[in-house]
């Protein structure tokens, strides 16, 4: 994705990008699976009551304000909003800032940058095969 964002910065667009970091709550009969894929989408959409976990004020506090996010989003192509941390732009720099949605949500620099080169490596050598 951030291959993505960063081609569309660099072609005029406008691209925001997150790095979720809400570990899934555990449940009686499952142990948490921290912040997996895909965890994110109960919060995106705020249908935390759609699966049984033991969901925290911290977790619905993350849903309205994420899910705030996406619907200003939609709305505008801009996810700020009122009553919002303020979400900076992608700039298409590995030191660009990005937010992170978790029990605090802020803007930060999120994965570290020597963890984007190693991938970045490891992806131009899956596009010349």
């Amino acid at each position: 994705m951030r291959r993505w964002a960063r081609a569309h910065v660099d072609a005029g667009g406008s691209a925001y990008q997150y790095y979720f970091t809400r570990d899934e709550p555990a449940t009686e009969n499952r142990s948490s699976r921290g912040a997996t894929h895909t965890a994110e989408l109960y919060y995106m959409f705020n249908t935390l009551g759609a699966a049984e976990r033991n969901w925290e004020d911290v977790d619905r506090r993350l849903a309205d304000q994420m899910s705030s996010y996406w619907v200003n989003f939609a709305r505008t192509g801009n996810p700020n909003g009122d009553g919002l941390p303020e979400w900076p732009q992608y700039t298409g720099d590995d030191n660009s800032e990005i937010m992170i949605l978790g029990a605090e949500v802020m803007a930060g620099t999120g994965t570290p940058p020597e963890s984007l080169q190693f991938f970045d490596r490891y992806f131009e050598t899956l596009l010349q095969e």
